[in-house]
């Protein structure tokens, strides 16, 4: 037995490995400890060029990698070798994994394989059994090859960039402003400029923009000149827009020197630069060098120079400010020291090898700075070469990409999952529902939709706000999760639907043992909000056999999970194509229900009220009938709760109680007064007018007020308990009675019962039916009399259908009732007709023989 329960178990393994390797997006491959191939998935057949036909079973991955017999990766780690023989196969392109024990990492260049040359980053790692015996490997495969070609476009960028710097010839001046702009004062000048002015750049710093043009052998000319230069820096300081002018400059002797051309731009710093080009090729090179050297000091991005061995020797201050290394931190020591484990050796060999062979690369790198913070950059890395055509410099030119990225991976996260939840949203679960189906399709299994609405959730939200609303939903989808395996899809198209996507050999069989667990963690309590039970409704459709795409499962399983509302709720509910017809009529049924208050197909019928004590026929409830020219008599609890889902219950509530106020005053006057009972529900008394329309039919019919009875549920009142004392209140001060209908089904606090202004009591019938042989319903109702008792409010028992009933409630001095003893709901002119009968009834009841 226990060989055979380890043999499940192995089994079971292998088949969440199957599945995980078989899904994987990237290249995956398992061999066993004699070296053969186990698993080979569909991203290597792709990029390697091998089917998993032809590897699965063999030793091949011994040569299609390389082309000649020798181990790969994977090999190396089935057979337990140590550093130094995995080195003789991959030199130093290998190391340990950081984050897996027992691993290998590696990068490579194979131009043999099947799918084509390309670079690939491989990982390998052994598996293990329960004892901690190696039972093979799993490698793992990324085509780099893209990456390494952004590289190459990048140096090629670098290169020309660089070869635009080092032909410039130009001397800077940079001017700084001072006194708003209406000054100017040399900020920096670089050696061709300083030729160019015959003043030392110590001498020349901080000084007056005049000044530095000042010449005592011509001082005239050099004061219109540098007034004519001045006026042009504050043009260009202020508008930005680049300018260029002719100027005769004098040297220390008072000489003049001819600059053929300067021209004026301001820098992102507020400083403008004034680049000036002289006759000689000396002071040419010097205004290049200098202009180079700005911008290599001003550049947002980071730069740094090494030697032809990689270390630094220069760095700008972006430079520091991008990683927190000083210039004097870094300068002599290698570049390596800027180098992230997240990137692997390998890929930094690729880079170096493109690099010589196309003198630049350009790509992303994971970078550390100083403080060990790994960082994404952009760099462009350029070679540039001596006289003799050899590399003696290399500049890398970089950007922090880490936000930008992050926001990237933000934002693509945001459009493929929900806000509140994190589980994926409809955009995600479309596709994973076409994945599932594809591998289906492949493998010959099912797929199972799983459509899942929460029972009540709205009268929770409504009861407990919907930021606790919002922390049930969390915590539901917490939930949920636990209960599926890794390989399902758990997510929430919205509000409190969520969709539960199940892949299995026998998801018939499978996906209601994952219903019922989902159901049994959901009744487990919650404590934000504080919930004793929350259900659920489930709808089950399967492909292939409801559908074979994911609009058809999704529409079949959500008409499912309606006919499992509909049933008896938190119970599940798998789609037939009866229930598509079923939904037809629904929505038949919908269309003719609008239309039945203008088609005059709605009656109101009336059920006496009785008082045992004096045998009375006191009052009577209205209760509205559906007549349908074709169907015949509607049941009320079909079209009610359809009334109240499409938003007809209001005009059909405003229209019973209109009707029902003028069949009372008919009564009055043929002299039969009597106390008339009017349900409201939820929509209607949510609705802003209620108070007005009430008052309003009661002023036009002319009923007293205190003929009229309010019913009200229970679940209405305390949903929103503070707003309903302000409501009722209102209500009650029109002077007409006001009940609680179905007491004892909600969850009423006793602190807000004791505000309402409230009369009656009406217990719910479903106690009442079980009062004679059930004890608790019994305690329930005795409860309920000895509560309105004390609050000093009636009570009216609904539902009442036998003597034994009578006798009970008669006990526990319950003198209202309303039930099938004494008559069921009937048209006004019956309820006329039948007045005589039922008050001997109500008297014989009055009146038992003992």
């Amino acid at each position: 037995m226990r060989q055979a329960r380890a043999g499940d178990v192995r089994a079971a393994e292998e088949n969440r490995l199957s599945q995980i390797v078989d899904g994987c997006p990237v290249p995956v491959f398992v061999i066993d400890t004699s070296h053969r191939v186990t698993h080979w998935n569909r991203a290597c057949e792709v990029v390697i060029g091998a089917s998993a036909a032809e590897m699965i079973g063999t030793r091949n991955q011994r040569r299609i990698f390389y082309g000649i017999e020798r181990p790969c990766m994977a090999d190396l780690i089935v057979d337990g070798a140590p550093d130094d023989t995995v080195r003789l196969f991959y030199q130093d392109k290998f190391r340990r994994s950081a984050t897996v024990s027992g691993a290998f990492e590696a990068e490579d260049y194979f131009p043999n394989l099947g799918g084509g040359p390309c670079w690939l980053s491989f990982t390998a790692a052994p598996l293990f059994d329960e004892d901690g015996v190696i039972i093979g490997a799993i490698e793992t495969l990324q085509d780099i090859t893209g990456r390494r070609n952004a590289e190459a476009a990048l140096h090629a960028g670098e290169r020309r960039f660089r070869e635009l710097f080092a032909s410039m010839r130009d001397g800077v001046v940079i001017f700084a402003p001072h006194d708003e702009g209406r000054d100017f004062v040399l900020a920096d000048i670089n050696p061709a400029a300083e030729a160019l002015y015959r003043m030392s750049r110590s001498r020349a710093l901080g000084r007056r923009l005049p000044e530095v043009l000042a010449s005592p052998a011509q001082p005239e000319t050099t004061a219109a000149q540098a007034a004519e230069l001045a006026e042009a820096v504050r043009r260009v300081w202020r508008s930005g827009v680049p300018e260029s002018l002719m100027t005769v400059h004098l040297d220390s002797g008072g000489k003049p020197l001819d600059c053929r051309h300067n021209r004026l731009v301001r820098l992102p710093t507020s400083e403008v630069a004034c680049l000036s080009e002289d006759i000689t090729d000396r002071q040419r090179s010097q205004a290049e060098q200098e202009m180079v050297a700005s911008v290599f000091r001003h550049t947002v991005e980071g730069i740094f120079v090494t030697d032809s061995d990689g270390v630094i020797i220069s760095v700008n201050p972006a430079f520091t400010q991008i990683t927190g290394y000083q210039e004097g931190e870094v300068i002599g020591r290698s570049s390596r020291l800027l180098r992230s484990p997240l990137q692997e050796e390998a890929f930094f060999d690729e880079l170096w090898s493109r690099l010589e062979a196309e003198g630049s690369w350009q790509g992303q790198i994971w970078n550390r700075r100083k403080n060990g913070e790994n960082f994404l950059e952009w760099v462009t890395i350029s070679q540039v070469l001596d006289a003799t055509g050899r590399p003696y410099r290399y500049v890398a030119i970089f950007n922090d990409i880490t936000d930008l990225h992050r926001k990237d991976e933000q934002i693509k996260h945001q459009a493929y999952h929900d806000a509140l939840t994190g589980l994926p949203n409809r955009l995600l679960l479309a596709d994973r529902i076409e994945q599932a189906i594809a591998l289906a399709r492949r493998q010959d299994h099912g797929v199972a939709l799983l459509f899942i609405d929460l029972d009540q959730f709205k009268t929770i939200n409504d009861c407990h706000g919907h930021d606790m609303g919002d922390r049930l939903l969390v915590e539901v989808a917490r939930r949920l999760k636990s209960c599926v395996r890794e390989s399902d899809t758990v997510a929430r198209l919205g509000g409190d639907e969520f969709i539960v996507v199940v892949a299995d050999a026998d998801v018939a069989e499978g996906a209601p043992q994952v219903c019922q667990r989902i159901l049994k963690a959901l009744r487990a309590p919650f404590s934000q909000p504080q919930v004793e039970l929350v259900t659920a409704s489930i709808g089950i459709s399967l492909f292939p056999d409801d559908g074979g795409d994911a609009d058809t499962l999704l529409k079949h399983a959500d008409i499912a999970m309606y006919e499992a509302k509909r049933r008896s709720r938190n119970t599940i509910s798998f789609f037939t194509s009866e229930m598509t017809r079923t939904m037809m009529r629904r929505l038949e049924m919908e269309s003719d229900l609008r239309r039945a208050i203008e088609h005059d197909e709605l009656e109101v019928h009336y059920q006496p009220k009785v008082d045992i004590l004096n045998g009375a026929i006191y009052g009577m409830e209205a209760l509205v009938r559906w007549f349908h020219p074709t169907r015949g008599m509607v049941p009320p609890d079909e079209f009610i709760p359809l009334a109240e889902e499409i938003g007809m219950i209001v005009p059909i509530g405003e229209w019973v109680l209109r009707t029902a106020c003028r069949d009372a005053m008919e009564l009055r006057r043929q002299g039969i007064p009597m106390q008339l009972s009017v349900n409201l529900s939820m929509r209607q008394f949510r609705e802003a007018d209620l108070v007005e329309r009430i008052a309003a039919t009661i002023s036009e019919i002319g009923l007293d007020p205190s003929f009229l009875e309010l019913e009200l549920t229970e679940s209405i009142l305390m949903t929103e308990a503070a707003q309903s004392i302000a409501a009722l209140n209102e209500i009650k001060r029109l002077g007409v009675t006001l009940s609680i209908d179905d007491f004892g089904t909600g969850y009423s606090s006793l602190s807000y019962l004791t505000k309402l202004p409230i009369d009656i009591l009406k217990i719910d019938r479903s106690f009442i039916q079980h009062c004679g042989h059930d004890g608790n319903s019994a305690t329930v109702v005795s409860a309920i009399i000895n509560l309105a008792d004390q609050l000093g409010h009636s009570v009216v028992a609904e539902g009442v259908e036998t003597v034994a009933q009578l006798a009970f409630l008669r006990e526990r001095r319950c003198s209202r009732i309303q039930g099938y003893l004494v008559g069921k709901p009937v048209p006004l002119n019956t309820f006329v007709a039948q007045l005589d009968r039922w008050r001997k009834i109500a008297v014989a009841l009055a009146n038992p023989i003992i």
